[in-house]
Parts: C-alpha cells; sequence; structure tokens
C-alpha cells in the first residue's frame, strides 16, 4: 500500500508520487544493455619525414631583419614581438618563440 502523509492539520494526503504495490504482479526484469558492433578504427597513415631540401621555411618580414642583422648566430629563437634568444637559453624564455635557422650566417 502506498504511504499516506499527513499534515500538520491532520489531514491525510496521498503522495502521487508512490505506486500501490501488488505482489500479484511480477516486477519486469531489467533489459540488458544493447552491444553495439565495434567499428575497427581506421589506423593512422605513418607520417614521412621530410627532408630538410624539401621543406623551405617561411621567414616572416621582422624575423628576417633580425636574422640580417645577427650574422653571426646559426639558429634563433624569435618572438612575434620581436625578442630574441639563443638556442642553449632556458625554455621557459623562449615558448611563444620559433627557432629559426639564419641563412646569413658566417662562419667566423
Amino acid at each position: 500500500m502506498a504511504k499516506k502523509i499527513t499534515d500538520n492539520v491532520g489531514e491525510a494526503v496521498e503522495n502521487p508520487d508512490l505506486q500501490p504495490e501488488n505482489p500479484d504482479q511480477p516486477t519486469p526484469a531489467p533489459e540488458p544493455p544493447q552491444e553495439t558492433p565495434a567499428t575497427p578504427k581506421p589506423e593512422p597513415e605513418p607520417k614521412k619525414k621530410a627532408d630538410k631540401k624539401e621543406t623551405a621555411q617561411v621567414i616572416p618580414e621582422y624575423a628576417d631583419r633580425i636574422l640580417r642583422t645577427l650574422t653571426s648566430y646559426p639558429e634563433l629563437y624569435i618572438d612575434q614581438h620581436g625578442g630574441t634568444f639563443t638556442v642553449d637559453s632556458p625554455p621557459a624564455f623562449h615558448s611563444t618563440a620559433t627557432r629559426y635557422t639564419n641563412p646569413y650566417f658566417k662562419q667566423p
């Protein structure tokens, strides 16, 4: 039987959320979860190693001007604001900078 809730006044109020229990009817068993067929994931294609000759490094104008000025460094990190860092500087300093190979490098 459903439980009745009473007010402070003493009136009986039925709770509509409760279902009446009936021992004559069996409860339905929960349905087992349906398994979806596993679709095989496509294997990623192996990446081809690019030759250094094929990939020409695109150097922006601001970085090109800095590299022309600093011809004694073979590689430099240059950020968008013109900050220049050597290759052996700590990574925290040049975290937002891009590493460029200096085409104007001259051996001393």
